[in-house]
């Protein structure tokens, strides 16, 4: 069963709303109080601004364990953009992440860059660093929201480049 997410973007003044598919959830595990938590979900997220459309497919999920601290941890695995008339431009793909404890480590916004090089031809890539794909991770109790971004800066040729962000939410 697929479900439903609707995010709001503003980018550049001007906004849209874009409807993500995501997958279902992965199996679930325990924590050490008995909590039921994904081991790894899946997600597909996509916004618009400027012309342009982005793409990433990610994986989110929780590491660690009690003795040596949970991580929340999120893989940007691949990207497409599509710019008509901007193939082969230097667009940027970066990630987000944020638990809901509201400070301290994983309270505040954290991003992850990657290279100012990925590609705006519209089909799917894999390495957004040198190493591969885009990881981030926090650290944060089990059973709090993450919100995980994903930010598309578009690169167009003699003009600002359009941005747009999509994000979900999901509990750890």
């Amino acid at each position: 069963m697929r479900k439903k997410l609707t995010t709001l973007s503003v980018a550049a003044g001007l906004m849209t709303t874009s409807v993500i598919a995501l997958a279902p959830a992965a199996a679930a595990t325990s924590d050490d109080t008995g909590r039921s938590v994904p081991v790894a979900a899946d997600h597909e997220v996509t916004c618009s601004a400027g012309g342009a459309t982005g793409t990433a497919r990610v994986t989110v999920e929780r590491v660690g364990g009690s003795s040596t601290g949970y991580q929340h941890r999120a893989t940007v695995r691949q990207y497409k953009i599509e710019h008509p008339g901007e193939t082969g431009r230097n667009a940027n793909v970066d990630l987000g992440l944020v638990g809901d404890w509201g400070s301290g480590p994983g309270g505040t916004l954290t991003w992850w860059k990657s290279r100012d090089e990925m590609i705006q031809d519209g089909q799917w890539h894999d390495n957004l660093t040198l190493a591969g794909p885009l990881v981030g991770s926090i650290p944060g109790p089990t059973g709090r929201t993450i919100t995980t971004s994903v930010k598309f800066v578009f690169d167009k040729a003699d003009a600002s480049d359009p941005d747009c962000t999509a994000s979900f939410r999901t509990v750890h």
